[in-house]
């Protein structure tokens, strides 16, 4: 139970979490009073205007510290402090602008780092390198237009990583290698325009890519292709709200655990067979793709109906009828007569003997009839 400290500052200690908490107290500098037992300090919307690393240094149990919607503007390896028991640190909603090489250097031991809502523009090629044991990364709703290719090749234990609502116009070609363990991926927001084809080549465990709401035109025809070779981990693909005017076919061929695909609101007129031959496609998968997009409703679509029909596709609500309307029995037909065709060696010495045989048989009958008559 939280306990009301005799200091003039409202702070609240409980001694049996040892969490020690000062909300929306408009502190301008750290409390006096904090025990040195503390393990989770919450001081969010206040008004710090620089990182009290001096000041916490003392607080040697420190686990999760959360400075969330205050002023900070700067952060440098010496205004953070050595806080190396720290392992959750939220520093979202402040003013921050520059991450500098070496910033995180005392905490090696952080699984979660929030940065989000801030004002970030530049972010050095070294700013996390001593971070091998950061689970989650927060840098969505900054204004990040590029980043360094190297910036996040230190970050070995990654799995979640957060980039969207930003403003960045392209990617490094390996700025995802070497996080091997990274499971959500999600770039949603941005302005991105292209993608390079090696983007995760490196990335066997994931499981959630969204690159929805860019101005992507295109998607590269391998960009899935090293993943389908290490695993069938991938559960959702989101490319919706961009201005995509064509699919690769067979692009989630090989992905037999996917769950949602999103291609709605582009500007596609079909959607090609994304699964490949028959058999190869996975036990369940909701398509979502008819809303706002200029789709020419003919037989091109028609492996969607199939696959509806078989239970393995589902569609959304809006596209469930008018995929069920398809007219599908002209491809059946067009199917047997390219079959006819591939075999017409055969079909036509089949034909030949049929009439052989009708011509035959019609003398035969005119030969009695005439003999019959006494012709």
């Amino acid at each position: 139970m939280f306990q009301v400290l005799a200091t003039g500052v409202l702070g609240e200690y409980d001694p049996e979490t040892k969490v020690y908490a000062a909300p929306r107290q408009n502190l301008t500098e750290l409390p006096d009073n904090i025990p040195v037992e503390t393990e989770e300090l919450r001081l969010y919307s206040n008004s710090l205007t620089t990182f009290p690393g001096e000041e916490l240094s003392r607080l040697r149990h420190l686990q999760n510290l959360n400075l969330f919607d205050n002023d900070i503007g700067q952060l440098s390896a010496d205004s953070l402090g050595e806080l190396d028991s720290v392992t959750i640190l939220n520093l979202g909603k402040n003013g921050i602008t520059t991450i500098p090489g070496g910033t995180f250097i005392n905490y090696g031991q952080l699984t979660w780092l929030v940065l989000a809502t801030n004002s970030l523009t530049d972010i050095s090629e070294t700013a996390f390198e001593e971070l091998r044991a950061l689970e989650l990364l927060d840098l969505r709703y900054n204004k990040l237009t590029t980043l360094p290719e190297g910036v996040f090749s230190a970050l070995v234990s990654l799995k979640d990583l957060y980039l969207y609502n930003n403003e960045l116009v392209e990617l490094p070609d390996e700025i995802f290698h070497g996080l091997t363990n990274l499971e959500w991926l999600d770039l949603n927001d941005n302005q991105l325009t292209t993608l390079p084809t090696v983007l995760l080549d490196q990335n066997p465990n994931l499981n959630f890519i969204d690159f929805n709401g860019n101005r992507l035109t295109s998607i590269p025809p391998n960009l899935l292709g090293a993943l389908r070779n290490m695993n069938n981990n991938i559960k959702l693909i989101d490319f919706h709200g961009n201005r995509l005017a064509g699919i690769p076919p067979n692009f989630c061929q090989g992905l037999g655990n996917i769950e949602r695909l999103a291609f709605y609101d582009n500007n596609l007129s079909t959607i090609p067979d994304l699964f490949g031959p028959e058999g190869a496609h996975p036990s369940h998968v909701l398509l979502y793709f008819a809303w706002k997009n200029p789709l020419v409703w003919d037989r091109r679509l028609c492996w969607i109906q199939e696959g509806a029909e078989e239970g393995w596709l589902s569609n959304t609500s809006d596209a469930v009828e008018r995929v069920e309307n398809l007219d599908c029995k002209w491809e059946q037909t067009h199917q047997q007569w390219h079959l006819l065709y591939r075999n017409r060696g055969q079909v036509f010495s089949l034909w030949t003997l049929l009439v052989s045989l009708v011509v035959t048989t019609s003398d035969l009958v005119l030969f009695l009839m005439c003999g019959y008559s006494g012709i």
